[in-house]
């Protein structure tokens, strides 16, 4: 998928956009499952604004990939950040929060596997382990990974990164969606994301090396 991904995006650089729709439609055919094509799509439909109806197409193709992935996060996450683009504020928040629950419903054995030897191995040394969450996406998620949450501190990036969204526009933290509602971060994305860490270790380590609430069992 790889190779067809690029050269779909080869056609819009080249103005060849009917054929970089359809590479990316082609895509769609030979794996309905693949969640970052109907992105990738999506957001082709959402910077060629020479169509008018480019928020409908946009909107529309996520919906198809719902059609085909209904429990699919990143397709709501996705959503998400469309409507906020089109001005839409309750759908925007209606669709982070679908997001949010399914990520809380469903994760992945392979993940909470390496989590758990993680946290065993620093925990016999007592180490305090911290687990830090995506932008945009609730704690919850993570949380419900560990068995035990005794000496571990989470960082939440989801109301600091949403407040800034609401604030400031999603372009001005974020490069792309890659993960429907969130993506690789722009410098400014990036401090964010470095100070809420800072701040969150200077508060929460900090205090439980201060109050000796950490033990090792």
């Amino acid at each position: 998928m790889g190779a067809r991904q690029e050269l779909s995006r080869l056609y819009e650089r080249l103005g060849e956009h009917k054929k970089c729709e359809d590479s990316f439609k082609r895509m769609i055919e030979i794996n309905p499952n693949h969640l970052e094509t109907f992105i990738f799509l999506s957001d082709y439909y959402l910077r060629n604004s020479f169509k008018n109806n480019s928020f409908d197409k946009a909107i529309e193709i996520v919906g198809e990939g719902l059609g085909k992935n209904p429990g699919a996060a990143r397709l709501y996450g996705h959503l998400a950040v469309l409507h906020f683009k089109k001005g839409d504020f309750e759908l925007t928040k209606e669709y982070f929060k679908k997001a949010n629950q399914l990520r809380e419903s469903v994760f992945s054995p392979i993940l909470k596997n390496s989590y758990e030897k993680l946290y065993n191995y620093i925990h016999k040394k007592d180490i305090i382990f911290i687990a830090m969450q995506y932008p945009m996406c609730s704690l919850e998620a993570l949380k419900k990974i560990f068995d035990s949450t005794d000496g571990v501190v989470f960082i939440d990036n989801e109301d600091i990164f949403k407040d800034a969204v609401f604030k400031d526009g999603y372009d001005y933290y974020f490069m792309d969606n890659f993960g429907g509602d969130f993506g690789h971060c722009t410098p400014e994305g990036n401090r964010l994301l470095a100070e809420n860490v800072a701040n969150t270790i200077l508060k929460e380590v900090f205090k439980i090396k201060r109050d000796g609430d950490f033990k090792s069992k």
